[in-house]
């Protein structure tokens, strides 16, 4: 498919996302962001084994120049079931379990969707994300229940003061089995900031990371 931009992205009634991709520039330097899937085929090399590649993914560029400082809470979700349908989704999260889709769009065969309305459900603990649901309705009318299993994560800091939290999930839809990743992320300071104060409270010194971040979060919205 051809790239799209933040305005064909963007769902209607929803707020901003990712605040980085959305700040106004400074002078006269233009942003932008990009985002498409592809096929991917090729292989990879692994001491004396070679893995053969063949699948989706989701391919984004962004351009500023840009600071990437004080990032909200959100993710970056797609699910691929072979060339039948990707879903390609971001989101802003406010509180444990639940966000707000702010961009997306649907991929029927070669025929690329705006989304109508999409809502999402997180099955978390702090940063730890276990599973997620979505329920998607592009512009032509049709609906989509998706689901995903986190079978493994890997979290990182990603260079500018954020958490990356990256699952590789089990997806299902429709009777159908594909693979679905969702990247969440968050400010690290702010993260910080939230871990101290539950550990404060009396009787919470013990709390894993976590266990802290789950704490706070639960009492106060990001």
């Amino acid at each position: 498919m051809e790239p799209v931009d933040l305005e064909f992205t963007a769902i209607r009634s929803a707020e901003k996302g990712f605040a980085a991709f959305h700040r106004q520039p400074r002078g006269d330097v233009p942003i932008g962001h990009i985002d498409q899937t592809f096929h991917v085929t090729g292989s990879i090399q692994l001491d004396k084994e070679t893995i053969a590649v063949d699948c989706l993914s989701n391919h984004d560029h962004s351009w500023s120049p840009r600071a990437e400082f004080r990032s909200g809470c959100g993710t970056f979700d797609e699910f691929h079931f072979g060339n039948e349908l990707t879903l390609l989704a971001q989101t802003v999260q406010r509180t444990p379990g639940a966000a707000d889709v702010t961009n997306g769009y649907v991929l029927v065969g070669d025929d690329l969707r705006r989304i109508k309305k999409a809502s999402v459900e997180f099955d978390q603990i702090g940063y730890r994300t276990k599973a997620l649901i979505y329920n998607v309705t592009d512009w032509t009318g049709e609906s989509y229940t998706l689901t995903a299993t986190v079978a493994s994560s890997v979290t990182q800091d990603q260079g500018s003061n954020g958490l990356t939290v990256m699952n590789l999930c089990e997806a299902q839809w429709n009777g159908r089995v594909g693979v679905a990743e969702s990247m969440w992320h968050w400010d690290i300071p702010e993260i910080q900031r939230r871990i101290r104060a539950a550990r404060a409270v009396p009787g919470n010194e013990a709390l894993s990371t976590e266990q802290a971040l789950a704490w706070n979060w639960e009492r106060h919205t990001a």
